[in-house]
């Protein structure tokens, strides 16, 4: 075991987690995080608030409930559906 894993010991088995990739996910976080702070600081822009017309923020709105829709009732159910039968 080197520096960058992480023994975890469970009552059946023990597994390896890798920390190789940590850094990559910190600073995807971080863009995340930074890119809401953008989007939340255009508000404040007059001539970017003036371009958002009603048809735009429908076609937002709309492709955005979309996207739950499909995230929840599709990639979730499935995994959840397997996790059950996997358990019993």
């Amino acid at each position: 075991m080197n520096a960058t894993t992480i023994a975890c010991e469970e009552e059946e088995s023990a597994e390896v987690i890798n920390l190789d990739n940590t850094g990559v996910a910190f600073g995807l976080v971080v863009a995340a995080g930074l890119s809401t702070a953008v989007g939340a600081a255009l508000v404040f822009v007059k001539n970017i608030v003036n371009l958002a017309n009603k048809r735009v923020l429908a076609a937002g709105l709309g492709f955005s409930s979309g996207v739950m829709i499909y995230v929840s009732f599709v990639e979730i159910f499935v995994k959840s559906s397997g996790a059950f039968e996997a358990n019993g």
